[in-house]
């Protein structure tokens, strides 16, 4: 009978065939791939900077010391638990897998730190302009969608790093 690890990581691998083989359209691809830069550590600090900036000019004080601590350490995390479990990433170990885009310098793919620093994002803007937050939720949806579609993610790599921030949000609150 086959592990509930072997279970799963056949899951994994098979929704990521999917996403990147069956729904690859060409003319989608270069769109996904400059959405997915947004969350690149140069693009992810400005905006993380301007956002900071923001929160202190406007004196909201207690939102800008949640977003820093929620994003110091949702960073910390996710590297943590990718020096620990040194997953491959899945353009690495599915062959078959469409792959256009540049090799990113992390070869490990558990958690996704791009849609862990997505989410964190979201959180903020939502407790900003709490009317938003659905319009804001969106943006790591689509995030985690396209590190699996361009073979940087497995699905539970998107589904982790996205509840980690979700769940120390929830402690800093």
């Amino acid at each position: 009978m086959p592990s509930l690890k072997s279970i799963l990581v056949h899951h994994d691998e098979q929704l990521t065939k999917a996403l990147n083989i069956r729904l690859n359209h060409q003319g989608l691809y270069p769109w996904i791939n400059r959405l997915t830069r947004t969350m690149d550590p140069l693009p992810s600090m400005v905006i993380t900077t301007v956002l900071m900036a923001y929160l202190f000019v406007s004196s909201n004080w207690l939102t800008g010391y949640r977003f820093i601590g929620l994003y110091f350490t949702t960073e910390a995390i996710i590297h943590f638990l990718k020096a620990t479990f040194s997953r491959r990433r899945p353009f690495r170990v599915l062959h078959q897998l469409v792959f256009e885009v540049p090799i990113p310098k992390d070869p490990h793919s558990f958690p996704s730190g791009h849609t862990g620093s997505a989410v964190v994002i979201a959180l903020v803007l939502g407790w900003l302009f709490p009317a938003y937050t659905l319009v804001f939720s969106l943006y790591p949806l689509l995030i985690g969608f396209s590190r699996i579609y361009l073979g940087y993610h497995y699905p539970s790599d998107v589904l982790v790093g996205g509840v980690i921030p979700l769940v120390l949000a929830g402690l800093f609150s």
